[in-house]
């Protein structure tokens, strides 16, 4: 199965931000809406949440220290047409990152409908 990995919203990041200020990631709350509109790829996909800070160790774990951004969907399948779509691989493992190359996967795999341009 496809594992999809979306931060948590509400996180606080001092960096940029007060101690109490809370935030959410963008592409994250865009890849939420197409769950909604499309709600059986929940169905489809192991969907896992990690929290803001890093280190994000099951993402370490999977793909390596250098990949711990999301939204980002590891590959689980074989016999997939992968031409032409945003993949990389390391670890022996194919993964895509951003919504747009996402839902370009979940277009071409799972049949949902494309943005508008």
């Amino acid at each position: 199965m496809d594992k999809l990995f979306l931060l948590n919203p509400n996180f606080t990041d001092e960096s940029i931000g007060k101690p109490d200020q809370l935030f959410f990631f963008p592409h994250n709350a865009m890849m939420e809406g197409i769950l909604q509109y499309f709600p059986t790829l929940k169905d489809q996909l192991d969907i896992t949440y990690l929290n803001f800070p890093r280190p994000r160790k099951p993402l370490i774990e999977l793909l390596g220290e250098k990949h711990q951004g999301t939204p980002v969907l590891i590959i689980d399948r074989e016999n997939v047409d992968l031409s032409n779509l945003n993949v990389q691989e390391t670890n022996g493992r194919f993964f895509i990152h951003g919504t747009k190359s996402i839902v370009a996967y979940f277009s071409r795999v799972f049949g949902i409908s494309i943005p508008h341009p």
